[in-house]
């Protein structure tokens, strides 16, 4: 496997402190009031608990540490340049650089994890597939959804996409990848009507898939190969 499984714990602890423990409101304060990424670090802090519960220690402090300096940094720089794709992403990548050099410098291996590795690992990939997919396609390709769009119900398409995600996931880990077509025509099939009335939402459609579907095919191979 590409990943080591104690990076892949945490990751899986990032994903819930950066993306499920922090809400979008909290998420447009931290660019105006650094108060909000003190707040968040702390918030950030607490699935990391577990590392310090197994007895990494430094890892823990390292890790939040790390984290707040990180959210700091791209506070200053948001207030400079703006909020863009290019910031959230390389954002990110520093983050995972910071797990890197944790699980390299301070190795550890806990016993629970290493128990449960395959377990872990498929829920890392839930969690993946999910929130922080649907925030990279927000941040990234956002751009591209029509003006004219109609919103609907309030949030239900970021549901939606959610569900998507979370139910490729799962067909992936369940190997049955043939499910796969059947979730994708149903999906346009429920959004046929829009489809063909608008070449603009027929391209955004196709674009959101295909993210979705490349995103899901991606963590797994990069979880589980």
């Amino acid at each position: 496997m590409i990943m080591n499984t104690t990076l892949v714990f945490y990751l899986g602890l990032h994903l819930l402190g950066d993306f499920y423990f922090q809400s979008d409101t909290m998420a447009e304060k931290k660019r105006t009031a650094f108060s909000m990424v003190i707040v968040h670090g702390l918030i950030y802090a607490l699935p990391f608990l577990l590392v310090f519960a197994f007895g990494n220690i430094v890892a823990f402090f390292v890790l939040v540490v790390s984290h707040v300096l990180l959210d700091a940094l791209k506070f200053v720089v948001e207030r400079t340049l703006g909020s863009n794709g290019v910031a959230f992403v390389f954002d990110q990548l520093l983050h995972l650089l910071c797990l890197l050099f944790v699980v390299a410098v301070f190795p550890a291996s806990i016993a629970f994890v290493d128990t449960y590795a395959m377990q872990v690992r498929a829920f890392v990939l839930l969690l993946a597939a999910v929130k922080p997919v649907s925030v990279l396609f927000l941040q990234v390709l956002g751009y591209l959804k029509p003006g004219n769009l109609p919103s609907g119900k309030s949030g239900a398409g970021k549901i939606i996409g959610y569900l998507e995600r979370l139910l490729l996931a799962s067909l992936f880990l369940m190997g049955q990848l043939g499910a796969i077509g059947w979730v994708i025509a149903a999906k346009a099939f429920a959004r046929s009507r829009q489809i063909s009335e608008s070449p603009e939402f027929c391209e955004y459609f196709l674009v959101g898939t295909l993210f979705s579907l490349l995103s899901v095919v991606a963590l797994y191979g990069l979880l589980f190969h």
